[in-house]
């Protein structure tokens, strides 16, 4: 008997599989020296009901697993569930945008894949004598998932990629320094190894011999990755459930101006160089390109069903699973800064005297989610009539998130996404207060 008919004459009104089956091979090599090689394949069901308007979830590794005893599983759980929040089994949306099929994951060798990552280590390694280590790994994920329900949904998705991702250590002295750095493709053939290293090698050993620079309150660059850092820390600002809940300081904020003009956040769960394609959400909800702040005015919030249904609006296609174990919540799918028409380089033109900042450190723990005050641990180059010149490490970056971006003066080309689907270009922002010595 199908596991559906056999939930109808269990009593339960609706349910839901929701079924991931992923392949992943992660490689790393420390010095030239192998440390680890992993292989592994995972097949898992999440399945979840409602019963007398009760959800219930349940979970397993097993997929031939009885069904009688999943649904009696499922019935239990729901039975102990205390909160009064109603979860929806979807039926489906109207349509979907059609991503066309992600390439397969091409079985490289692993005499390729070592070929690969041994010559970013030998680039990284001949760069400077003073580079003294070196670190690279490989992965290469494939995945597929569907989701099916009694209403009748059935949809079906797939998402492939490969990373590759360096640390280069260099050392003076006392003093020691890293990089780290990684590509995320579609194809092995768009690995660019030795750019990536030499790269990582350069800003390893530009940072040796960094001192704090003198507090005060200057004009600075953030570098690509540093601005999506604090993105990243700050977008569930941007969730509709923290907003209910009184958790996020955009309540009350909707089409009115919280930053600046030249500033747009887009989700776009389409883009090219996002790791969160997709057309459908967890809950089966098509996806949609949405400005959630289009030139400085807040647009929008990020909703899944049931937060949709509190503010009696339509889910946004925002409805994901942190993992198949865990319940719904909400998640942006590819969240960026949108970026300007401005080089890298000419964001320093006119700078008499500022800070560039490639790292900040601590960003979950150093920024107020309430209200969007950060206090970061930084370094970087002091900027010196338009040039980088000297680093600088142990100081303090501070401000306000909105304020931030409220005082951008220029946004570059360089829009660059990390490994959990955000990004942001470089920013030259008017001024942030700097502690140093």
């Amino acid at each position: 008997m199908g596991i559906f008919k056999l939930a109808k004459q269990k009593g339960i009104e609706d349910l839901e599989l929701y079924t991931s089956i992923s392949t992943k091979k992660d490689i790393n090599i420390f010095n030239g020296s192998l440390e680890s090689y992993q292989i592994s394949d995972q097949h898992l069901l999440s399945v979840r009901g409602i019963i007398n308007g009760k959800i219930g979830y349940v979970y397993t590794e097993d997929l031939e697993y009885s069904k009688d005893a999943l649904l009696n599983k499922l019935i239990d759980n729901a039975n102990i569930v205390a909160s009064e929040d109603v979860e929806e089994i979807f039926a489906g949306s109207d349509k979907y945008v059609d991503l066309g099929e992600d390439p397969k994951v091409k079985e490289n060798t692993y005499e390729e894949i070592m070929a690969m990552l041994n010559l970013a280590k030998q680039t990284a390694r001949i760069y400077d004598k003073r580079v003294t280590d070196v670190s690279v790994s490989y992965s290469e994920t494939s995945s597929e998932k569907r989701i099916n329900n009694t209403k009748g949904l059935d949809l079906e998705k797939d998402s492939n990629f490969f990373m590759f991702t360096i640390n280069v250590v260099a050392s003076v002295e006392d003093q020691k320094t890293s990089a780290w750095d990684y590509q995320i493709v579609k194809s092995f053939s768009e690995f660019k190894p030795e750019e990536i290293a030499i790269e990582a090698a350069k800003t390893s050993i530009s940072e040796l011999g960094a001192n704090p620079c003198s507090s005060g309150v200057y004009p600075v660059i953030l570098k690509n990755s540093a601005s999506t850092s604090i993105l990243s820390a700050v977008s569930g600002m941007f969730y509709a459930e923290g907003v209910q809940k009184g958790m996020s300081p955009l309540k009350e904020k909707l089409n009115t101006k919280i930053v600046g003009d030249n500033i747009t956040i887009v989700d776009d769960p389409f883009h090219k160089d996002g790791i969160n394609r997709t057309a459908f959400d967890d809950e089966g909800v098509a996806t949609s390109v949405t400005n959630r702040i289009e030139n400085g005015k807040l647009n929008s919030y990020l909703y899944n069903l049931k937060s949709a249904k509190i503010d009696n609006v339509e889910s946004t296609g925002n409805g994901f699973k942190g993992s198949i174990q865990s319940k719904v919540g909400t998640s942006a799918s590819n969240l960026y800064i949108k970026e300007g028409t401005n080089s890298f380089d000419s964001l320093f033109e006119g700078i008499e005297k500022g800070v560039y900042i490639t790292k900040l450190s601590g960003t979950h723990a150093g920024i107020n989610n309430i209200n969007g005050d950060f206090s970061l641990q930084s370094q970087g180059f002091m900027i010196e009539n338009g040039k980088i010149t000297k680093p600088i490490r142990l100081i303090t970056t501070a401000g306000n998130f909105f304020e931030m971006l409220s005082n951008v003066d220029k946004l570059a080309d360089d829009l660059k996404f990390d490994y959990n689907g955000v990004g942001s270009p470089s920013l030259l922002i008017k001024e942030l207060p700097i502690s140093g010595k």
